[in-house]
């Protein structure tokens, strides 16, 4: 099968591998749309995102969806020609993390495209043709369900999760900086949870236009605008209720704290590019409840939700994927989406 291997900072080759077999309790998937992430072009940029350090070889790339096409003889939860999501997180189960219901956070977790840790070994990624995990960790999805939004539903179940730690109050106002596709899925969720006002900022205009299309009832540019005056000045002084921070840059984690009223709430999303994140010492005199996210929470479950939300109408994902390319054109996707180029929100790579 073909795969495309990261082979050093912004390379990547297409080589041929031997097809994977499945083993105990796993499935075989033919995989048919992957989505490139923010944390793939962290890898892409800089070989890293912290202390998960790449060595090449490597393939990465986490959100996808595909067909069954294979499965050990224990699997009963699934069927061979049955349309899939997949769960890229295959957490250990027995830590205390995994135990008190946490499983995302789970030192031992297996992550599709994922380096290794202390804890846990390098999980070769979805760009390429086929891959096995863990049969839980295959959702069905609906035949008219597309592959490109069941790949989204990763992308979906992180803001389902941010949603699920801040609790949105119907009337709730809410400020979303950076509107990336994690941004943009946050504008989509918070909406659907009943907030009455939500600001959506980022650089980009296509992206503010693209949150004002799924939900957002005010954007700003910080280019042109001093983000949070504008803020205080709409919410006559008071703030917002709820910071989401989805770009992992230094000024939008400060207009998060600062735009957040006096005993908000504030979620971090977004991944630093940097060790050194600066907190203003005026945060600790609001008091806000700050979240950190990382991935998803009972993905599975959440997954599940979105998926019924997309059959029934409810949520729109499919504005979302404004690119798609063959494996064999990779290399270029990533380069459009690492320059932000060609108004490109999320690329999707297309297999098979």
């Amino acid at each position: 099968m073909k795969a495309a291997f990261l082979t050093g900072i912004k390379r990547i080759e297409i080589r041929e591998i031997e097809k994977p077999v499945p083993k105990k309790s796993e499935v075989l998937i033919k995989l048919k749309a992957v989505g490139i992430c923010g944390s793939d072009i962290h890898y892409y940029r800089a070989g890293k995102i912290g202390t998960q350090v790449i060595k090449y070889p490597f393939i990465i790339g986490h959100e996808c969806s595909g067909i069954i096409e294979d499965m050990a003889g224990d699997v009963t939860n699934v069927k061979i020609g049955q349309r899939v999501a997949v769960e890229p997180a295959v957490s250990c189960g027995t830590c205390e993390f995994c135990i008190d219901g946490r499983p995302n956070i789970c030192p031992r977790v297996k992550f599709l495209g994922t380096p290794a840790t202390s804890a846990s070994p390098a999980i070769d990624g979805a760009f390429r043709e086929y891959i096995t995990i863990s049969a839980d960790n295959a959702i069905p999805v609906a035949d008219k369900i597309s592959f490109d939004e069941a790949a989204l539903t990763e992308v979906m179940a992180i803001a389902v999760h941010s949603m699920d730690l801040v609790k949105i109050n119907k009337g709730d106002t809410v400020a979303v900086f950076g509107s990336g596709p994690i941004g943009l899925a946050v504008v989509i969720m918070a909406k659907l949870s009943g907030a009455s006002n939500i600001f959506a900022t980022d650089l980009l205009q296509n992206r503010l236009e693209m949150a004002q299309k799924l939900g957002a009832t005010r954007v700003i540019n910080p280019r042109e605008k001093d983000v949070v005056n504008e803020i205080y000045k709409i919410t006559e002084g008071r703030g917002v209720d709820v910071a989401f921070e989805a770009a992992g840059k230094q000024e939008t984690i400060e207009h998060s704290f600062n735009a957040v009223r006096i005993g908000g709430r504030v979620s971090v999303i977004g991944i630093p590019e940097t060790d050194k994140i600066y907190y203003s010492p005026e945060i600790r005199r609001k008091e806000p409840v700050i979240y950190h996210v990382r991935r998803s929470n009972h993905a599975n479950k959440d997954v599940e939700r979105i998926v019924s939300l997309i059959e029934k109408g409810m949520l729109k994902v499919k504005p979302l994927v404004t690119h798609r390319f063959p494996l064999e054109k990779i290399e270029k996707a990533f380069d459009m989406v690492d320059g932000y180029k060609d108004g490109v929100i999320k690329a999707m790579i297309e297999i098979g």
